[in-house]
């Protein structure tokens, strides 16, 4: 519901980037930092993430530890994010913020069901390795589901800071295109349907739409002992009647 009104985006989006940020520098950053440091990989993680340049010589010497730039990037890409927002208006920005989370999220959600699928699929097959199959089901499947979360923040933080807003009807175009489609079922009867239908006793009777009628015989009926009507002297069974 947050997502679809727009109430919180800009406060999940800040969630988000918090938790970017965190997951960045506990992979780039050791807990103790000497001059060996090569900041280059946390540069190219930020840029990757953020879409924005950070040069690690402009970060000062007392956060130069996983702490203190943990603060500093949030508080640099925070500020980013804020000047993207003045430019584009907060107005915008929400429903920006509404057409991308709920575009990703939608993706990411077919992927996971599809997986949950394939996951239903061979589950039977950890029995033979001496394992509950349910309870590994259950294991597996909440796994899928945060790394389906996790999708959902990593994916989503970099379309944001990527995303380039050319005009406010862009936006329209692209939330409309985002809107839910109800797919309406109208039932179209054809009138050679009911015809059909209205045929179908008619049909088993003669089987050309009309009662067939009772075929009546006007000759006597012919013994097969008693001799042919045709004339040749034969018996009816030895003749016309084999």
């Amino acid at each position: 519901r947050e997502i679809l009104t727009g109430e919180s985006n800009k406060d999940m989006v800040m969630d988000m980037i918090d938790q970017m940020v965190t997951e960045i520098v506990e992979e780039c950053v050791p807990e103790r930092m000497d001059e060996n440091f090569d900041p280059s990989s946390l540069e190219e993680r930020i840029r990757e993430c953020f879409n924005m340049q950070l040069n690690f010589a402009d970060v000062p010497q007392d956060k130069r530890n996983q702490e203190g730039l943990g603060r500093y990037i949030f508080d640099v890409v925070s500020a980013y994010y804020e000047e993207r927002e003045s430019k584009n208006g907060p107005e915008l920005m929400r429903r920006i913020e509404s057409i991308i989370l709920l575009q990703t999220l939608d993706g990411l959600w077919k992927d996971n069901l599809l997986s949950m699928d394939h996951l239903k699929e061979g589950i039977g097959l950890r029995g033979y390795g001496q394992k509950d199959p349910l309870l590994e089901y259950k294991k597996e499947g909440f796994l899928l589901f945060r790394n389906m979360m996790n999708r959902f923040v990593s994916d989503s933080v970099q379309k944001l800071f990527r995303v380039q807003v050319t005009t406010e009807e862009s936006v329209d175009k692209a939330a409309e295109q985002n809107r839910p489609r109800r797919q309406i079922h109208t039932h179209h009867v054809e009138r050679s349907a009911f015809d059909a239908n209205a045929a179908a006793p008619e049909e088993s009777k003669g089987g050309s739409g009309r009662a067939q009628k009772t075929v009546k015989r006007n000759l006597p009926k012919v013994g097969r002992n008693d001799l042919c009507p045709c004339g040749s002297g034969k018996k009816y069974k030895k003749c016309c009647g084999a």
